[in-house]
């Protein structure tokens, strides 16, 4: 499995990766450092991820836990922090929808519709965030390049 990338300090580091176990809403996985000796196990439980056996600096397992989301998670294009609160953005294009949807901590916050017609995109707030209008064009620029994921058999091009 590829190694997760961690980035932290202005570095970036690779750990080792195994999924332990998957089911019943759990997932776990073990880390190990470069050398193999030093294991830190995270777990995602309910949708948290925290580390479950090892110990790391805090903030250094504030960014592993970063990397985690970003790589588990689909629709999530941006992690971040913002007024020392973690910032998760994920991009959705529901099944049967016809917009994508914006959630910043699995909170919805805005739609984003593509007009077939005159081949544009279009905007709504639906709740007060810190999402300005050069964040939703960026979140434009990733759904023209492919990397939001849409469900099988659904295009909201055509």
């Amino acid at each position: 499995m590829k190694p997760l990338e961690i980035h932290y300090k202005g570095k970036v580091l690779h750990a080792k990766m195994e999924i332990l176990d998957k089911g019943f809403g759990f997932t776990d996985i073990r880390l190990s450092s470069k050398n193999g000796m030093s294991i830190y196990i995270f777990r995602k439980e309910r949708n948290e991820w925290k580390c479950a056996y090892g110990t790391l600096a805090d903030d250094l397992e504030v960014a592993v836990i970063d990397a985690l989301i970003l790589r588990f998670d689909p629709n999530v294009i941006w992690v971040f922090w913002w007024r020392g609160k973690r910032q998760v953005v994920e991009v959705s294009f529901p099944a049967g929808g016809g917009s994508f949807h914006i959630n910043i901590n699995r909170f919805f916050k805005a739609i984003i519709l593509y007009d077939k017609i005159t081949k544009e995109f279009q905007y709504h707030y639906h709740n007060p965030s810190w999402l300005k209008d050069r964040h939703m064009d960026m979140i434009v620029e990733h759904i023209k390049a492919g990397k939001v994921r849409i469900p099988e058999g659904f295009s909201p091009f055509k």
